[in-house]
């Protein structure tokens, strides 16, 4: 028998002694499942079961790597099953399969390598259109087609039926490049990350040998996270277990938040059972991880869900009983300052900034926190996108404020790599409609020069420009005469007034509404732009022209304190913290007007679950949000009069601290509690009328 690392509930000690079959375990955001399948490994190779007879598949290098240690920690004078993310078990296939002849040998593209080939595909299919829909092929327009391609694929995706989960969600330019893409491919006999899993899936669909080789190889087969499989994955599942091993997938489809990459949330709610028929469910519903006016607030947002799976989260006794605020900025502010002050608030009571995490949506939406911290010198960092004056629209602002503060000379310290990265963008962002080509020469010619001035510009925009007679004409200028104004400007002009002018005379909000992005990236970008111009406000055009080069280039930060983290909350599956701040909590922002409803609102379940201590939610001010938490009433009113996110409307947070307070003075649910929480939805209120504890 195992000894255990640790104390299994009675509803892990049931996953980890699961006598034998297929089994799918939902579990709830921080339950413990991670070290519930440590066990559950060890428990089989403890009992019999070789070594090399199970595999682990997971979906994130990281979490494999962590649990390979536990795994070794757990088990140290065993030797330890694989433990793989899809993709690497994938290659090791590939690999495998062409040296017996059964697959065509290819090599491996990164993500760098792929972006030649996107564009590539992206000119191809561009020259076949009406000139009236043909898009600028920008670096944001060739990560979009790679990602549709990967979303493809990961959908098995013939070429002629598109699966009914994606429609919608893939452009009808995309769906067209898909054949050219994969002949390209074929013709340079390379492979993407997400071929890894199709291509050997694909030739055993249509090689019995393949299917043989694959099948039987496993006793047993762990899928962790199993909420982010998409179809391949599923397929190779299938393919490895053949007729023997057994399978028992862990995960949680209230937190299938990568739809956008194919991962289909009724794997866990009905798909896996049709793969897998007599397989016996068991639930991880008791969470370690917050308090339990979290739970009930977690559980009264999800259940507005339909594509899930009945369960109900509850907080054990030893959870922190988690504090929960709103906080609601003024008509016309931002979320910057509550964040601000939040942290202010959580250092001034002696904890560290590094305990606080800004969880965002988008982005996009963290250039006014980033702001606000910097204005009120709070230490930060962002994790998975670069600082605001990085992104290429404020980049393209920045060019106007160094002609004024500067007369053109960039700073010394910079690199010709960023000076040509910073026109790439002011000429980009709105696009002068260059070929990739003539864009290079014009930026690489420019970057060579200590200073840019607009008669530079003008000679080598002619020079570079392969249609001599429109090399000066339409948005081109526009560019040269906002150009020439912020050159004729003073240092000391009003930074505000500029960047409003540079807006204004290169049409950059107009372009980026017309770009090719979705409405939720458009809108996101232009809230950004907005923030940027809202910040200039009081400098002169040197002092913010200072002021982004500084922010460019960092002074080493003198305390140990890493300080606040903002990341994104797609970032942040997996992960805890202290503190948890949600921004931009404003409907049509947080859910988005065109996203998908569910998607959203599981977004906003994984983002708020993250907080052990404290969660703040920050929203626009609204009276009816107020009034309707107050009178403790159901789901979210009808029609768009809402200001603040449904989510908020949701969560009945007065309900939700009521009933956490009433269960968290006793360790028991009793029945007269019970009687006295009726809750959100018929799924919850049934739920509660027949509660057992798990212990």
């Amino acid at each position: 028998m195992s000894r255990f690392p640790f104390s299994p509930s009675s509803e892990q000690s049931a996953v980890i002694h699961h006598p034998g079959g297929h089994a799918l375990v939902g579990a709830v955001a921080g339950s413990g499942k991670s070290q519930t399948l440590v066990e559950r490994v060890a428990y089989l190779v403890e009992n019999g079961c070789a070594f090399d007879r199970v595999l682990v598949l997971m979906f994130n290098v990281a979490a494999a790597e962590e649990f390979t240690a536990r795994l070794a920690q757990r088990m140290p004078h065993l030797p330890n099953p694989q433990v793989m993310t899809f993709h690497a078990y994938g290659q090791s296939l590939c690999r495998q399969l062409e040296r017996a002849g059964l697959l065509a040998s290819a090599y491996l593209l990164d993500e760098a390598q792929a972006a030649p080939l996107g564009r590539e595909v992206l000119e191809f299919v561009n020259l076949r259109r009406e000139a009236s829909q043909r898009i600028d092929i920008t670096s944001e327009a060739v990560d979009e087609l790679l990602g549709a391609m990967d979303v493809l694929k990961g959908a098995l995706y013939d070429g002629e039926q598109l699966p009914a989960n994606l429609k919608g969600s893939v452009s009808a330019l995309h769906l067209s490049a898909y054949p050219v893409f994969e002949h390209f491919r074929a013709q340079r006999r390379v492979r993407l990350f997400g071929d890894l899993v199709s291509d050997p899936v694909r030739a055993a669909r249509v090689d019995s040998r393949i299917r043989r080789a694959l099948a039987h190889r496993f006793d047993h087969i762990v899928i962790d996270e199993f909420q982010d499989i998409n179809d391949a994955g599923m397929a190779l599942v299938r393919l490895l277990a053949g007729e023997r091993a057994q399978v028992m997938a862990v995960g949680d489809e209230d937190q299938t938040i990568y739809t956008w990459r194919g991962a289909r949330p009724d794997y866990m709610v009905s798909l896996f059972e049709r793969e897998f028929p007599d397989t016996r469910r068991y639930a991880l519903t008791r969470t370690f991880r917050y308090g339990h006016a979290l739970s009930m607030l977690a559980n009264s947002v999800i259940a507005h869900n339909h594509a899930r799976t009945d369960k109900l989260c509850i907080s054990a006794p030893s959870c922190p009983n988690t504090q929960i605020a709103v906080r609601m900025h003024p008509e016309g502010g931002t979320s910057g300052t509550i964040v601000a002050e939040e942290v202010q608030r959580w250092v001034a009571e002696g904890r560290r900034h590094e305990e606080v995490t800004v969880l965002v949506r988008q982005f996009a939406s963290a250039v006014p926190i980033e702001i606000a911290l910097r204005e009120k010198g709070i230490p930060f960092q962002i994790v998975g996108a670069p600082h605001f004056v990085e992104w290429p629209e404020v980049q393209s602002l920045h060019l106007p404020l160094i002609l004024a503060a500067a007369k053109g000379r960039f700073p010394t310290h910079w690199t010709g790599a960023q000076r040509a990265a910073l026109l790439r963008s002011a000429f980009s962002v709105p696009s002068l409609y260059l070929r990739r080509e003539e864009l290079s020469a014009l930026t690489e010619q420019l970057a060579q020069h200590p200073a840019v001035t607009p008669a530079l510009v003008r000679r080598y925009l002619v020079d570079s420009c392969s249609t001599k007679g429109y090399a000066l004409t339409g948005v081109r200028a526009q560019m040269l005469a906002m150009l020439e104004c912020a050159y004729d400007s003073p240092p000391d002009a009003d930074a505000e007034a500029l960047l409003r002018d540079a807006i204004r005379m290169t049409g950059l909000l107009g372009w980026i509404a017309k770009s090719g992005a979705s409405h939720d990236y458009r809108e996101a970008r232009l809230r950004m732009v907005r923030s940027v111009v809202r910040y200039a406000h009081g400098h002169s055009a040197r002092s913010l022209h200072e002021t982004f080069c500084e922010i460019n280039h960092p002074r080493e930060a003198a305390d140990v304190d890493a300080g606040v983290l903002i990341t994104s909350i797609h970032r942040s599956k997996g992960l805890e913290w202290p503190c948890v701040i949600l921004p931009e909590l404003a409907e049509g922002v947080f859910p988005a007007s065109d996203a998908d409803i569910e998607d959203e609102r599981r977004l906003f379940y994984v983002g708020a679950t993250r907080a052990r201590e404290q969660l703040v939610l920050a929203c626009p001010f609204d009276r009816d949000f107020v009034a309707w938490t107050r009178n403790e009433q159901d789901g979210h009113p009808a029609g768009g009069a809402m200001r603040a996110s449904r989510f908020l409307y949701e969560a009945n947070l007065m309900r939700a601290e009521r009933i956490g307070s009433a269960l968290s003075s006793s360790r028991e649910f009793a029945p007269a509690v019970l009687e006295a929480t009726s809750m959100l939805s018929p799924v919850l209120q049934r739920y509660f009328a027949g509660l057992s504890v798990p212990a």
